[in-house]
């Protein structure tokens, strides 16, 4: 496609991104679901790139919502998690973040992507028990090691 190339090999972003717009909104005329979440996520790369975090999470909720109504769920989880880290990380709305975190976890059980899951919690805990659950493999293990879990968590928090 004209904008991959331009983002690639000329290292052409914002002309990368031009296209990426038009093509969103021939999509949205021609009503194709599956380009136009597709071209979306790669706006999203754009505005990341540009640090234009309201941005990011405005397209990132249009995608959500085509993921949802396409029924790509392994699709959606992923894109669930990338709203709520920039929300938390980045505008500092860690409520809303949490609620996209609780609504990736259900998404990752549901699916049985345990991998995806165990991020997710992660991201959900205080920084000392993500990591600690990431480092265990799963919180069920990290209960059998809680008295040295709770000692670190109650030092480090």
């Amino acid at each position: 496609s004209q904008a991959l190339i331009l983002y690639n090999n000329l290292n052409n972003k914002d002309g990368a991104q031009e296209v990426f717009i038009k093509h969103a909104a021939l999509c949205r005329e021609l009503g194709n679901k599956e380009s136009l979440q597709n071209c979306l996520g790669n706006q999203n790369i754009y505005y990341q790139l540009k640090q234009d975090w309201k941005k990011a999470v405005e397209v990132l909720q249009e995608r959500a919502t085509l993921l949802e109504e396409l029924g790509k769920k392994e699709l959606l989880q992923d894109c669930l998690a990338s709203q709520a880290v920039i929300l938390r990380n980045k505008l500092h709305k860690k409520d809303e973040a949490q609620k996209l975190f609780k609504k990736q976890e259900a998404l990752c059980r549901e699916l049985g992507d345990e991998k995806s899951l165990k991020r997710c919690i992660a991201n959900q805990e205080k920084p000392i028990i993500g990591c600690l659950i990431l480092l265990f493999g799963s919180p069920a293990v990290l209960a059998l090691f809680y008295g040295i879990g709770h000692i670190i968590y109650r030092i480090f928090r």
